[in-house]
């Protein structure tokens, strides 16, 4: 039976069908978590590296690698889209848990169907974070193995370099690329975005589940 379609309780089989539909959903969750947890680890073990340029009015210019860019963006991607899957999958079983405890059979139905849209994107973000981990995971790699031993030796150049210009009396001034700061703003509104996503499932719980009963 589809979960789709009315259900009743008195059903057994029905019932077991769609407890064992809502289970998948909690499936994605953990999966998603993991990911999650997966990410967060391999951002906090991964030194990133800047480069200094100099402008053409002589101030120089912390711009980030190819390398360092890829292992940012990735990684931010991956956090957000692991994370509103494993909350938009954690969120619509609790509620259709919710309902089944209460035998709302008519708002289970409502309910899966009002949210249908947030579960398929939830999936297309459970595969992308997927996707977007491997592409950090590399790009990691990458730059501990080999971007990460050059920088270290052009940066022992760098203040020693900087050091000279200090004791000769020469103004320093160091500037920090427009991209990090970009990325920085990217990421906050990517999560701002999440955050009314889930909040619309909530007020969709609130409609009609828990309306008819308060």
């Amino acid at each position: 039976m589809s979960i789709h379609g009315p259900i009743h309780l008195e059903d057994f089989t029905s019932l077991d069908r769609v407890k064992l539909r809502i289970d998948g959903f909690g499936t994605y969750a953990v999966v998603s978590a993991l990911i999650l947890n997966a990410c967060l680890r391999v951002f906090t073990s991964t030194t990133t590296t800047t480069v200094t340029k100099i402008s053409p009015d002589g101030t120089k210019v912390l711009t980030t690698p190819l390398s360092s860019t890829l292992f940012l963006s990735t990684t931010a991607l991956t956090f957000l889209q692991a994370l509103h899957s494993t909350i938009v999958f954690t969120l619509i079983p609790i509620y259709a848990k919710t309902c089944l405890g209460l035998g709302l059979d008519l708002a289970l139905t409502k309910f899966l169907k009002a949210t249908s849209l947030h579960r398929k994107i939830g999936f297309n973000c459970f595969v992308g974070s997927i996707s977007t981990f491997l592409l950090s995971f590399s790009s990691a790699f990458y730059i501990k193995v080999v971007h990460l031993p050059m920088a270290e030796a052009s940066r022992a150049e760098e203040v020693q370099e900087v050091r000279d210009e200090v004791a000769r009396g020469r103004r320093h001034e160091i500037r920090t690329s427009r991209g990090g700061r970009a990325l920085v703003v990217m990421t906050a509104l990517g999560g701002l975005s999440l955050l009314l996503a889930w909040r619309d499932i909530m007020c969709k719980a609130q409609s009609i589940i828990f309306s008819p009963i308060l």
